[in-house]
Order: structure tokens, then sequence, then C-alpha cells
């Protein structure tokens, strides 16, 4: 297996991490029931900056490398104050802020797996830190706002996107694919799934109980029959409404059937007609 970080230019990262600080400050103008003050701006834009690489190194021992180098957290910061003070025109600018939203967490993903790789872990272990590293900043901010996490709610495919990218780069790695290879194929797969996911509506159904579909209940009325058995036992159906019971009856009446002699097993007679005489 081929081993080994997946390397990107440092104005790379440094335009990934002011990105997550311009959606940073733009999430804090979105939050409408409290004031929220510059410092809070700050804090947020850095924590989706840099929230995953912070939750990354922490998971694999390592010193965060947020913190082992300065520009990171200049530029982060940075951001936020800027896009702080760009909201207005940074909202019209939704769909370049999502396609960058798309290549960060490509990017980070990629690097988050390669270096899980990197440091021994195995396959899964590689892609859940290759998924921590692109959507952990997204986590960290809906903890500190104290809104709902919305990866674990229906939407956009998020978590999903970094998982597959993932194990993309990790399925590369086993099979001795150079990391200068896997890496940039890894962080573009997930950037494609993700921009076609937001803009194709595309998302994982709403959690419930499994049911029978018409077509399969029609199948099964089919085999055993109208008030048939299945399995040698009767089959139970729910009683309809009384509502119900009393149209069935009041259609019956006017075909001339007593239906109340239909409980006590006699057979159902005619109302005699007006012109049969009798």
């Amino acid at each position: 297996m081929t081993s080994g970080l997946f390397h990107v230019p440092l104005w790379i990262e440094l335009v990934a991490a002011a990105t997550g600080g311009i959606q940073g400050a733009l999430f804090a103008a979105g939050i409408r029931d409290r004031r929220i003050d510059v410092l809070g701006v700050v804090a947020i834009g850095l924590t989706v900056a840099l929230g995953g690489s912070l939750m990354r190194d922490v998971v694999l021992d390592q010193l965060p490398v947020v913190v082992s180098s300065e520009w990171y957290l200049l530029v982060a910061a940075a951001a936020s104050l800027l896009g702080m003070a760009l909201q207005s025109v940074l909202t019209r600018t939704e769909w370049l802020i999502s396609l960058l939203d798309a290549a960060v967490m490509g990017i980070f993903g990629a690097i988050g797996a390669s270096k899980a790789v990197a440091y021994g872990a195995g396959s899964l272990g590689a892609v859940l830190v290759g998924v921590v590293a692109a959507v952990g900043g997204g986590v960290l901010r809906d903890l500190m706002a104290n809104r709902p996490i919305s990866i674990i709610h229906v939407g956009t495919l998020n978590a999903a996107a970094a998982g597959i990218g993932a194990s993309m780069l990790v399925l590369l790695l086993r099979i001795d694919v150079p990391v200068g290879i896997a890496g940039p194929i890894s962080a573009v797969a997930t950037a494609l799934l993700r921009i076609a996911a937001v803009h194709l509506g595309w998302m994982f159904p709403e959690q419930g109980p499994l049911s029978l579909g018409r077509a399969q209940l029609r199948r099964d009325r089919r085999a055993t029959g109208e008030g048939g058995q299945l399995d040698d036992h009767p089959r139970e159906f729910p009683r309809p409404p009384l509502r119900t019971r009393a149209r069935r009856r009041l259609q019956l009446r006017q075909r001339g059937v007593f239906t109340w002699k239909r409980h006590y097993g006699t057979e159902p007679r005619r109302r005699r007609s007006l012109d049969s005489g009798s």
C-alpha cells in the first residue's frame, strides 16, 4: 500500500481557511434571535474554518496544525471580519461560496484521510477521520450556536459526499495508487458530489418505519382472496368507521335490502314493491 500525506500548497489551505471564515460570518449574520458581537463573529468564523482540522489532529493525537502556524488563525479571523462587513455583497454571490465550500470540503477530507492512513489508521478509521476533517467545523459551529446539528437532519448530502470521497482515497491507496494522484481524485469527487447534491436537491429519505407499499398489499389480497386466509390463520381487517358503515347501510336500504337481517343469519328479503299488488 502506498502511504504518505496529501500535500497541497500553503496558499490553497489559506484560501480554504478564508472561505470557512466567510461562511462563518454569513452564518452569524443569519442568526436573528440573538445579538452577536464582533468577537462572536470571529469565533464562529474560526470554528467553521479550522474546526475540522483541529478535530482531525486531536483524533490522531498530533499537534494541531492550526496552532503550529499563525497564518491559519490570522487569515480565518480576517476573512470573518471581511465577511461581516461585506455580507450584503456576498449574499448575492452565494453560488461562488457554494463552489468554494465544496472545494474546501474535498481538500480537507482528502488531507484528513491521507494523514490518517499515513499514521497507521485502518480503512474505516481513515474514512472517519476524513469525514471529521471535512464537516467537523460545521458540527462545532452548530454546537456553539446552540442549533440542531445539520449533518444529522434531512438536507443535502454533506457528510455522505465527504465519506464517499474519503473512501475513494483509501481504496486507491490500498491498490498502491500514489497519494499525489489519489488525493486530487478524492477531492474532485467530493466537490462534484456536493455541488450536484446542492443543485439537484439530493438527500437521504427521512427516517420512518418500514411499511408495505400499495402494490404489495394488492398482491397479498389477490393471493389470499377477499376475506380469505393466509397460512391457515384468518386475516383480520380493521372495522370500517361508523360513517362508512352508515353510508353502506343506506345504500343497501335504497336497494331494498334489510341489512339488519344479516346479523341474525337469515336471508335478506326484498321490500314489497308498490306495483306487486300484495
